[in-house]
């Protein structure tokens, strides 16, 4: 941002040089092309693998989301496997993904010494001992007041964190409570592998 001219909202920084910035932030299906929003998203990313230097700036917002899921997480994870295989010459990037297969599946990335994982620090208070840890998947349930609890720190932490708070985004937006109900369970049942009637 400081070499745009813009503010830059820290007490301090080191910035480098950058040559290019490149971002596949949001991409919107229009009338004006003969591209779907993942053909674009698919586009944007091929360019930044292509052109990109150890100088560049990435910027990936939630990749792969425009197909099934399988494939996106296959497409995001090859896309992080070949940028983080350059080593000493990976352009500077930054990642967001709501895909924590990327996380629980064995072999899915590399185990690369310049990958790092930070998220997003909420507060929860029913939960105040083991922030940004993975918990364990618990049998669904659903407790209005547990889950209008949370509150966003906006804050950037190191860690991974593998719950997404959908369910108490969900409730806080005015979806109903059996909907928010039938979801956990639908969840549960497809971590599991079991069968959803």
């Amino acid at each position: 941002m400081a070499l745009i001219g813009s503010w830059v909202p820290a007490k301090a920084a080191q910035i480098g040089i950058i040559d290019r910035i490149f971002s596949r932030i949001q991409s919107r299906e229009t009338c004006s092309t003969n591209s779907s929003s993942f053909a674009i998203d698919l586009n944007q990313v091929a360019v930044m693998l292509r052109s990109s230097s150890r100088r560049s700036l990435l910027i990936i917002d939630e990749f792969g989301k425009g197909t099934n899921s399988h494939d996106g997480i296959a497409l995001l994870a090859a896309s992080i496997r070949s940028l983080s295989s350059r080593e000493n010459d990976c352009p500077r990037t930054m990642i967001a993904t709501h895909f924590n297969e990327l996380f629980t599946i064995a072999g899915m990335l590399s185990n690369s010494r310049i990958i790092t994982f930070y998220s997003m620090s909420v507060l929860d208070p029913n939960d105040v001992e083991r922030p940004n840890e993975i918990p364990e998947k618990e049998t669904p349930r659903l407790n209005k007041e547990v889950l209008t609890d949370l509150v966003f720190l906006y804050k950037v932490v190191p860690g991974r964190n593998s719950d997404s708070q959908g369910f108490r985004c969900a409730l806080s937006a005015g979806i109903p409570p059996e909907i928010i109900e039938r979801s956990q369970l639908v969840s549960h049942k497809l971590y599991r592998g079991e069968s959803i009637q």
